[in-house]
Order: C-alpha cells, then structure tokens, then sequence
C-alpha cells in the first residue's frame, strides 16, 4: 500500500514538473487550436465583424472586396444624449467614405441582436444581390468559433466563407495568459466550444 502511494505521488509530482517546464508551450497549444487558418480570397462582399479601419481599407482597395457589409452597431450614448442617432456602424462607415472608399460600396444595417441575427441579415444581403463569397476580416483567436456558427449556413445557400485573420488588438496571442483581457478572450472562446459540444445551444 504504501509502494503505490509512493508510486502515484511520484507519478503526480512528475507530472507537475513537466507541466510546469512547458506551461508556455501547453498555454500557446491552448490559443492556437481556436486559430482557424484561412487562405483571403477575392470576395463579393466583405463582412465587418472587427471595427478594423485600416485592414478594412486596405483589403477593399486591394480588390479583395467589391461591397463592405457593416450590420450591427449599437447607438453611442454620448450622441444620443445630445439627440443624434448615430450607431458605431454609421460612424465607421463615415470614417471610410473619408478614408476614399464610395458610399455606395458600404452597405450598412443597424440590427444588433447578436451573432445569429446578423447571420441572417448578411445572408438576405447576399441573396438580394446575387453574392456568392464573402471575406470576414476576424481576430484570429475567435476564428475557429464563428467560421464553424457561419459555415454551414452560408454553404446551404451556395455562398463560400472565407477569413482573413488579423492580430488582437487589446492583447497578444504568444502571451495571451499574461493579459487579463487574453485571459477572459480565450476562456470565452472555449466556454463557447463546450457549449456547443454539450448541444445546450440545441436546447
């Protein structure tokens, strides 16, 4: 009895030796397997999920999008109390019309109920215009979540999906567990796996 008890703690305690010796490796395993790569490929239209100005610029002007989609974006509270009714999308779609990019290339919808809603909205602008592919410039460690929630979906209607993923802007990915808001991002992001793995977004 004793040899075995012996025997387990010595095996634990290797355990934990090598645990840590290679947390860093494990921890950057954990971030990279919610990193979806994905080859950009020209699109019809460009989703905006990121409020990234200047990759949003740079991807439209490189003609890997002939349309930018911005859906979603609540209200600023500091316009409204002043009684303007301008959202985050209307605001970034003027600071792209300043960047050069025409009006009538942006397409701007201000439903903001959530992934799903969105999904909907994107898929009906699509069909109304004939659009066969979309790109979704997305931060890269949320990639994996929303292209296996869009996937489908789009796929059944003959549209293709395709990402273009960019850095985090509040943290980096080789170190995301030195940040608290890498921490909270990738605990959300699994959160999310488990969820959908236990089919309680089914139920």
């Amino acid at each position: 009895m004793i040899k075995k008890t012996i025997k387990v703690f010595c095996i634990t305690a290797g355990m934990l030796v090598i645990l840590f010796f290679f947390r860093a490796q494990l921890l950057q395993s954990i971030g990279n397997f919610l990193i979806l790569s994905s080859q950009p490929e020209k699109s019809d239209v460009i989703w905006v999920i990121d409020y990234n100005l200047e990759c949003i610029e740079t991807l439209h002007e490189n003609g890997m999008g002939k349309k930018i989609a911005i859906i979603g974006g609540s209200g600023l509270l500091d316009l409204k109390a002043l009684g303007v009714d301008y959202s985050l999308s209307d605001t970034f779609k003027m600071q792209l019309v300043k960047k050069g990019i025409h009006g009538e290339a942006i397409y701007v919808n201000k439903t903001d109920s959530g992934l799903s809603q969105e999904i909907q909205e994107v898929l009906f602008y699509c069909k109304k215009n004939n659009f066969k592919s979309v790109l979704v410039p997305i931060e890269k460690h949320l990639s994996r979540n929303f292209y296996n929630a869009v996937k489908n979906i789009f796929e059944e209607n003959g549209i293709v999906v395709t990402l273009y993923n960019t850095e985090p802007i509040a943290f980096k990915m080789d170190g995301w567990w030195k940040n608290e808001y890498g921490l909270l991002s990738i605990y959300g992001e699994y959160s999310k796996i488990f969820y959908h793995l236990l089919n309680l977004d089914e139920q």
